[in-house]
């Protein structure tokens, strides 16, 4: 199921451990700031994890989200960054379901300004 809000573009953050915090932060600052002539939203940016608990930065510290990945299936796009994990989760068996599923009903799958 995607976004309801057809006006409302979904992009879903997936964050994983050894995540820089700059670039977590990226896609919210990037599509959570842009509007509609009438100032309306035009994307929802959510964040979250594989299982809905903390990650560890490649910082000194962890951040905590709201969701795990049971919202990546409500995505219209797909956000993951670069991070020390990358390894873990580059091979298909390692992605959750809905990331797998996410791929096959040609949903965006995007990093900003990763390498």
């Amino acid at each position: 199921m995607m976004c309801k809000d057809r006006a409302t573009h979904r992009v879903v953050v997936l964050a994983v451990d050894g995540v820089i915090p700059f670039k977590l932060s990226l896609a919210s600052r990037i599509f959570g700031t842009a509007r509609t002539a009438d100032e309306q939203p035009l994307y929802e940016v959510i964040t979250c994890t594989l299982d809905g608990d903390s990650v560890v930065t490649a910082a000194d510290y962890s951040v905590a989200v709201a969701h795990d990945a049971t919202v990546l299936a409500t995505a219209d796009t797909v956000v993951i960054h670069p991070s020390e994990a990358m390894v873990k989760i580059t091979h298909p068996e390692a992605l959750p379901p809905t990331v797998s599923h996410s791929r096959r009903r040609f949903v965006r799958l995007g990093n900003c300004c990763g390498v």
